[in-house]
């Protein structure tokens, strides 16, 4: 809506104390945020590419157009970001690095620890998240999408008889599902909790309560459940495929949340 003139600051005594007063309270950005995040934002549209060397100092100060002290604290707030490298010597400088997911999972483990979120939570925003991909999967992606798809199922045929490695091997699975999807969103997000998914299905299969032959059966059970969707995703039922998936994923919720490892708290 346009301010109109009633609705200007009033230059009476009165208004002009609660403009001063209100103006007070809006701090201006620091030289050093605004620095980092002109550089950052360089860096996220490609203006700034992975291996750009950024000029010396001295030239970085003239063209920014601040002190020393600002730019170095910006550099050092990029670095810890992961999206710039400093190299020290006679031929060092701050080298031009693509945002890591890594660095971002990571984080978000952190986070999740601190705020107490348990195995039961992020596995059941996994429980949302999969079987949409699989609909999309299925019903939008490109042949060789599917053919990966196979690829990775069948590539688990390997583990079968290796607990650890199975475990590794369906939370790629997994993964690999909504990667394909072609979602970017969905994909960064399954991306951020794969190591959680992964550190919950190995604990479900070392469970002491769990013997070695129902361990096998279980394992059995999932990579044939796994072979099942390739098959629906292939020949593109997209509603029967989400459908199977969200069954499949409550079914395995069971397992993998059980004897209390839901309600505990993750450990990044």
């Amino acid at each position: 809506m346009p301010i109109d003139e009633a609705d200007r600051i009033s230059p009476d005594a009165a208004s002009d104390s609660r403009r001063r007063s209100r103006l007070h309270r809006v701090g201006a950005p620091k030289a050093a945020d605004v620095v980092a995040d002109h550089l950052r934002r360089q860096i996220v549209r490609g203006e700034l590419k992975e291996g750009d060397i950024l000029p010396p100092e001295p030239r970085l100060l003239q063209l920014l157009g601040v002190g020393r002290p600002a730019l170095r604290e910006a550099m050092r707030m990029l670095e810890s970001e992961s999206l710039i490298r400093v190299r020290r010597g006679a031929k060092g400088g701050a080298v031009v690095r693509l945002p890591d997911p890594n660095v971002a999972a990571r984080s978000t483990g952190f986070y999740l620890q601190a705020r107490g979120v348990t195995f039961a939570d992020v596995y059941q925003t996994r429980a949302v998240l999969e079987p949409a991909a699989v609909f999309v999967l299925a019903d939008r992606g490109t042949a060789e999408a599917h053919q990966q798809l196979r690829q990775a199922w069948e590539a688990e045929a390997d583990s079968l008889g290796d607990d650890h490695a199975f475990a590794h091997a369906s939370a790629r699975f997994h993964h690999r599902i909504v990667e394909l999807s072609g979602v970017a969103t969905l994909a960064h997000l399954s991306g951020l909790l794969l190591d959680i998914t992964d550190r919950a299905t190995l604990s479900s299969l070392r469970s002491s309560a769990t013997g070695p032959e129902l361990r096998a059966r279980h394992i059995k059970r999932a990579y044939g459940a796994y072979g099942h969707l390739v098959g629906l995703v292939e020949a593109r039922k997209a509603g029967e495929a989400e459908l199977f998936w969200r069954e499949h994923m409550m079914f395995a919720g069971t397992l993998l949340l059980a004897q209390g490892r839901g309600e505990s708290v993750i450990d990044v």
